[in-house]
């Protein structure tokens, strides 16, 4: 399984078919993967998109936040398919995916003067790559209709939370802070 959209595929599918190997697949956005990400729509609790699989468009659902898991998707059919297991299985079983603690989990916790606001736990993501996608996610559910949001960063360490928009943080990392202990 290669996917298609790393920079180093090129090199990879050399190298796969340099190796004896029966078959190589990949999986991704890129025209011409076997396994082809064709749209994929998310909203608030996953999305829906359609999927080239060897030629054949099948459609698919996911509980799971972020547009980066449809490629994921891709990655899991392919194997399914390599495998020699019906991609609609495979599709099926991922619909029923839901995301785990520290990786997506969304809850809403009511403030004072009656305001709620959204949660969305990203608690395992400890890198700036990681944090792309939970952040975009956060972006793109203000452009399609819901409530502005307003993304903050929060560490833990034994002196308390540390809370700080994360946008202002983007470009200007003297930004202010502010402390919940």
């Amino acid at each position: 399984m290669i996917p298609a959209d790393d920079e180093f595929a090129p090199r990879l599918m050399q190298a796969v078919q340099g190796s004896g190997a029966g078959f190589m697949l990949d999986f991704g956005l890129t025209p011409g993967a076997a396994v082809r990400i064709l749209s994929y729509d998310e909203g608030p609790d996953g999305g829906v998109g359609r999927m080239d699989v060897m030629g054949k468009p099948m459609d698919f659902r996911l509980r799971l936040p972020g547009a980066h898991q449809a490629v994921n998707a891709a990655g899991v059919v392919a194997a399914a398919l390599g495998a020699g297991v019906d991609p609609d299985l495979a599709l099926d079983a991922l619909s029923e995916l839901k995301p785990t603690e520290g990786r997506g989990v969304a809850f809403y916790a009511q403030l004072s003067r009656g305001r709620v606001i959204e949660v969305v736990d990203e608690t395992y993501n400890a890198n700036p790559a990681s944090m792309r996608r939970p952040l975009a996610r956060s972006s793109c559910a203000s452009r399609q209709g819901r409530a502005a949001r307003s993304p903050l960063l929060a560490k833990c360490s034994s002196s308390g939370l540390t809370v700080a928009p994360c946008m202002p943080l983007w470009r200007n990392r003297s930004s202010p802070r502010a402390s919940i202990r």
